[in-house]
């Protein structure tokens, strides 16, 4: 999808899955909260350190169509903090696998990592830093005449938040993320950028909710939030078409 440029591009290939804890997909009415109405919201949650249960592991994959997996996490704390950290890369061979597509695949190299801190300064408030960056590269071939172009492409997110809950049952939360992504299409045989595409993106939000126990089989809860964004796009390719 990033060859398109825009938002096109997302973390799904530079979060390593060992990190993922689980996956779920929401549907529902409420734009907002849920994605489209006919459709679904896939929400992943990443793992998250106990300093009670340190632990270190790694995961090797290998499929048929040409790509090397290697993966590996470590997890703890101490105290108050906790951590979790993950990296993984990708390196992918593929042959003839690609030969009757219009653009040919024949190689990519992925590097990414992640990182999540946790701090509790109170039992009710939790403070968390995530970062999230990776780097790759494709090469394709076109029609059989050798490497026509590549692309690089780098991402990197990072976030900050700060959760509270009161023994009342109302919970907030405040945040901000950044986002950058750049990618860049080079003509091998020139060796000029043929897209040049360095974008940018900063939210800032926050919720508030609030759960009441009307019975022991009944229970009305009240979300509310607010979300303001800022997207930055530029094109500075290079060559004589542009």
């Amino acid at each position: 999808a990033a060859e398109d440029g825009g938002y096109t591009a997302n973390l799904s290939t530079i979060i390593p899955s060992i990190a993922l804890s689980n996956i779920g997909i929401d549907t529902g009415a409420l734009g907002v909260r849920y994605g489209q109405a006919t459709g679904g919201v896939i929400k992943t949650q990443i793992k998250r350190g106990d300093a009670d249960q340190p632990y270190t592991g790694f995961q090797t994959e290998y499929n048929t169509i040409g790509e090397a997996i290697g993966m590996v996490e470590t997890s703890g704390g101490t105290g108050k903090w906790d951590y979790y950290v993950s990296a993984q890369t990708v390196q992918g061979d593929y042959g003839d696998a690609y030969d009757t597509h219009s653009r040919q695949l024949k190689d990519l190299q992925l590097y990414s990592g992640l990182t999540k801190i946790g701090y509790k300064p109170t039992d009710a408030g939790r403070i968390e830093f995530l970062a999230i960056a990776g780097t790759e590269e494709h090469n394709y071939l076109n029609q059989g005449n050798g490497f026509d172009y590549h692309t690089e492409k780098d991402n990197v997110f990072l976030a900050l938040r700060y959760d509270h809950e009161m023994d009342s049952g109302l919970k907030w939360d405040v945040g901000t993320t950044y986002n950058y992504f750049h990618e860049n299409r080079i003509n091998d045989s020139t060796g000029l950028s043929e897209r040049d595409r360095p974008q940018a993106a900063v939210k800032v939000f926050s919720n508030l909710s609030q759960t009441y126990t009307l019975s022991d089989n009944w229970k009305w809860s009240t979300i509310n939030g607010v979300e303001l964004g800022e997207d930055y796009f530029s094109d500075v390719t290079t060559t004589k078409k542009r």
